[in-house]
């Protein structure tokens, strides 16, 4: 295949200086309380390395695994090998295309893209002048330098009416930044820095134009960027072009005690190539003070009582965990806790219990004093806190709480008196004096948490928003990153907005968002799971009858639009040719506008293309000679097995039973049809086999048997199944099957029991055999070849 070899080679860029500000040509210096931001001139026009070499020139380097886009038109290709020949201000690079893939010329020429990293690349449509690419929210700074991934340079080369050797030259298509917190207070592990826009995108989609080369914003805005770092001096990044001069920027140090943030307002913008400059003074800003608000929470399952720390209620008395002379004594509920609705807090500790074992065998220690436990005596109504820990105690599910027991007795308040008891008669559904329904409170979880569902989108993409949850934390106290390119997502208002691309593989896809607290140092990985594409039809081939005006008909089903096109317009023709996105099982139907008069069949083909990525699908269409009569297979004087090619009104007499693909036949002079390689080899031309005196040894016989089929080998013994299983009887009388007509390379045979007799093409068990309804497709379909 002839191919064509292009060259990128990037022109050689000196490496600029860096020189202080007093030197530099400043777009802005301002000092305010708290922050000095200074906006340098230092253009960087090909990939930066930004440690000092020398202490005031920033090289420039690409280390040689990047991958690029490369576009050529509209149509993204893929480099077969990108070689660097050195690694800090020029780089060549090979691109192969295939000639075959290359785009329609646009007004009669092509332009090459380039877009580095490929991962930060999104799309490409010269016809209405636009790359466009993606600058990443979530970043990962090294000590010298901004995250590669966020460096992001575009090339394109001018419009050519071949395509050669092009110069291009990459220039930037970001901003960058490096700052340094001051007076940071001490005592907390930094696990990352967010950067903070209330109103201004610092990252997300962008446009470049390359008639006008500008840079604008294109929607899938990021209102802030997250840093992955453990450091608060030197901290470098990249952003889109923001003018966010006057406006104000929070900054945030997430650690493990918490955030300290402070809000500035910028002096200068962050311009595409240039460096901005700047400190942020955090004197004064201290840790926050993390109040944790306990909840406990009404237990309403059997299942639910379990090892963990309890609240005991009888209506609104609580069981006391002290030791007193008599019993534990009660007390109101809400002396002891704040009580709303079904959740309690602040409770107090000389009203918690500690269960363990199970909700049958329940140890139940004081929580104030670790050395009690609560029993009974056994012999009276009196319950008590002592130093025992034999007793066990039970739960029953009862009308509108739970029963608890212990050698017999159940607990609750003695009503008339001032204590707790156990009593020796309750009655579940109707409690009063002489026994309780008990309400069981356990507490909650003090460890943050975020929760969150799966995702589940269409195949054809979707943007949405997901609701999270938090437990212990606050809210907004989240980020999302995505690792999936496919995916994007941010946190927008206590919600996951997130946007899945269309799929185009044939299968289900999963990803990840994965949802992250800086301050707690947690995360939770939300499952985005998209639905498959589908595209097919319905048969791979069709045939039709030899006479003009002969038609057939399959089914497409796209998930997205597509097209039909026939290989000879003045032979074929079809109906519809365009089917709509979401199509399910749209008849086409193709017409064969002249007779075959000719000795063979005439071939065509029917080519359905998918709009969105041009993935396309044959129909191979064949017109029967014209010998062959309409539904008895063909007739060529007696001298031939023929192919049957459309569905006859009964199927009675001699065939042979192929396999085409493997150029066999199943073997009907056998005496035991179910054997691995029951077959005889076979010639095919022309959909015919020569009616031999060894072809008609190995043929069957199908006779009409009601309203179903008796099959007979030439050794005069029947086969069948008459169960669905994947096996083959041989029988010395008729056996029962139905046939039906699929298509020209698809005769199903089925057996009484439900099995279809196909061809095992698997080497070493190469074999005709009935197979069950559940498998049957992973065989091969066979064809029948009939004796004229």
């Amino acid at each position: 295949m002839k191919k064509i070899f292009t060259k990128l080679m990037l022109l050689a860029v000196a490496a600029t200086a860096l020189a202080s500000c007093a030197n530099d040509d400043i777009n802005d210096v301002t000092t305010l309380p708290g922050v000095e931001v200074s906006i340098n001139a230092t253009t960087e026009v090909t990939k930066s390395y930004f440690g000092e070499l020398d202490g005031s020139t920033y090289p420039t380097v690409w280390s040689g695994s990047e991958k690029w886009a490369v576009c050529a038109n509209d149509t993204k290709v893929t480099a077969s090998d990108i070689e660097f020949s050195n690694g800090y201000t020029t780089a060549n690079a090979k691109v192969t295309f295939d000639a075959e893939k290359l785009p329609v010329a646009i007004n009669g020429k092509y332009t090459l893209f380039a877009v580095s990293p490929e991962s930060q690349w999104v799309s490409v449509k010269m016809e209405s002048d636009f790359i466009r690419f993606r600058v990443p929210g979530s970043q990962t700074p090294s000590a010298t330098s901004c995250d590669e991934k966020a460096q992001v340079l575009i090339a394109h080369s001018e419009p050519a009416e071949t395509l050669s050797d092009f110069n291009v030259t990459f220039k930037h298509a970001v901003a960058y930044g490096k700052f340094s917190f001051l007076n940071v207070a001490e005592g907390g592990n930094v696990s990352s820095v967010t950067i903070k826009s209330k109103d201004v995108a610092l990252a997300g989609r962008y446009e470049y134009a390359p008639s006008t080369k500008t840079i604008s914003f294109e929607g899938e805005a990021s209102y802030e960027i997250n840093l992955t770092t453990t450091a608060t001096t030197d901290l470098w990044f990249a952003c889109g072009a923001a003018a966010v001069k006057g406006k104000k920027l929070t900054f945030v140090i997430n650690t493990d005690k918490g955030k300290l943030e402070k809000e500035v307002t910028m002096p200068g913008n962050f311009e595409v190539g240039k460096v901005a400059t700047f400190n942020i003074d955090m004197a004064g800003i201290e840790y926050p003070v993390v109040e944790t608000v306990v909840e406990w929470n009404k237990v309403t399952s059997l299942a639910d009582i379990t090892e963990g720390e309890y609240v005991i209620v009888d209506k609104t008395k609580v069981l006391p965990n002290a030791k007193v002379s008599n019993g534990p004594g009660f007390v109101e509920l809400s002396a002891k806790a704040t009580v709303s609705d079904d959740v309690l807090t602040n409770v107090d500790d000389s009203v918690i219990w500690v269960f363990t074992g199970s909700n049958t065998a329940m140890t139940i220690q004081s929580y104030a004093d670790k050395t009690l436990y609560l029993y009974n005596t056994n012999d009276n109504d009196g319950v008590q806190v002592n130093t025992t820990s034999t007793h066990k105690w039970a739960f029953e599910v009862w009308k509108t709480g739970f029963g608890m027991k212990t050698n017999s007795r159940y607990l609750g308040v003695y009503e008339s008196g001032s204590d707790w008891r156990s009593y020796t008669t309750v009655n579940a559904n109707n409690y009063g004096s002489d026994g309780a329904c008990l309400t069981l409170y356990k507490k909650f979880s003090t460890d943050p948490m975020i929760s969150a569902s799966t995702i589940e989108v269409p195949a054809t993409g979707a943007t949405g928003e997901a609701s999270y949850t938090t437990k212990n934390m606050e809210t907004d106290d989240v980020t999302a990153t995505f690792a999936t390119n496919w995916i994007s997502a941010e946190v927008v208002n206590g919600k996951i907005a997130y946007e899945v691309e269309p799929n185009y593989t044939g299968a289900v896809r999963t990803g990840k968002i994965t949802l992250a607290s800086a301050t707690y140092g947690i995360t939770k990985d939300v499952t985005v799971s998209q639905a498959a594409d589908v595209f097919k039809v319905s048969a791979t081939s069709v045939s039709l009858k030899a006479e003009a005006n002969s038609t057939a008909t399959f089914t497409v089903t796209s998930t997205y639009a597509a097209t039909l096109a026939v290989s000879d317009s003045a032979k074929w023709s079809i109906n519809p040719t365009t089917v709509a996105g979401s199509a399910s099982a749209v008849t086409i139907t193709v017409t064969a506008k002249t007779a075959n008069a000719a000795a063979e069949a005439v071939a065509g083909a029917i080519t359905v293309t998918r709009t969105a990525d041009s993935k396309k699908l044959t129909v191979n269409l064949s017109q029967a000679v014209a010998e062959q009569g309409g539904d008895e297979g063909g007739s060529t004087g007696g001298t031939h097995f023929v192919k049957v090619t459309s569905a006859p009104s009964d199927w009675s007499g001699t065939y042979l039973i192929v396999y085409e693909t493997g150029k066999v036949a199943f073997d009907g002079s056998r005496t035991s049809f179910d054997a691995v390689s029951n077959t005889k080899s076979v010639t095919i031309s022309n959909n015919q086999i020569e009616a031999t005196d060894a072809m008609k040894a190995i043929a069957f016989t199908i006779a009409k048997n009601g309203s179903n089929y008796s099959i007979k080998g030439a050794s005069g013994k029947y086969f069948g199944n008459d169960s669905n299983s994947n096996a083959l009887t041989t029988s010395a009388s008729a056996m029962v099957n139905t046939l039906a007509f699929v298509s020209a390379n698809d005769i199903t045979i089925k057996g009484k029991g439900g099995a279809y007799l196909r061809y095992n093409a698997t080497s070493g068990q190469t074999r005709f055999r009935y197979y069950k309804s559940s498998s049957y497709t992973n065989q091969k379909a066979i064809q029948l070849y009939k004796l004229n």
